[in-house]
């Protein structure tokens, strides 16, 4: 995990969130790292992975450095991008798509109850996306997750401006999925 300085926006276009996925991309291949999961936020990101190679601080020099590089000539700034150093968190392999409360699921929690109201997907489906062996621990995140938007209005918040983007994400991304393509003859 790694945030913007000072609250900036780490993401302010759509071309950073494209940039961003595909130096991500570019980095597991040359790092040879094995990307589990990732949460692109507007000031900051989540990536849960593996590296085998034990190479975690070079992948995360090369990542944030070069798109600080890019950011900077893109936007028209310079120096630092994020605060500090990155934030990392070990994981047991075993326990990476274990059901637990917690800060560190609160992405995937978040995830797994917008793929519930925003698109209507079946539990049994929800589950197998997450790993997830039993629609009853689906169920379960799903209403601690409606508990907590209940009781946390800066929680709601964030939820509310989420769901916002996605659907404006898709309501821009749809019509490029819909315009016929066009191929040249050989």
């Amino acid at each position: 995990m790694n945030r913007a300085r000072r609250g900036q926006k780490l993401f302010r276009d759509k071309e950073d969130y494209i940039y961003f996925y595909d130096l991500l991309q570019e980095t597991s291949e040359m790092f040879n790292i094995k990307i589990s999961a990732y949460c692109l936020m507007p000031t900051h990101y989540h990536l849960l992975f593996q590296t085998p190679e034990m190479n975690l601080a070079r992948c995360m020099r090369h990542l944030n450095g070069v798109f600080t590089q890019r950011y900077n000539i893109q936007h028209k700034c310079d120096g630092t991008l994020f605060r500090g150093s990155y934030k990392s968190i070990p994981v047991e392999e075993g326990l990476i798509y274990s059901v637990k409360r917690g800060t560190e699921n609160e992405p995937r929690n978040v995830a797994i109850y917008l793929m519930r109201s925003l698109r209507g997907e079946p539990l049994l489906k929800i589950g197998s996306e997450f790993k997830l062996n039993k629609h009853s621990s689906v169920s379960s995140i799903i209403e601690r997750t409606k508990q907590k938007l209940q009781k946390d209005k800066k929680f709601k918040k964030r939820i509310e401006k989420i769901s916002k983007l996605l659907i404006k994400g898709q309501e821009e991304i749809l019509p490029l999925f819909l315009t016929p393509l066009c191929w040249k003859n050989r």
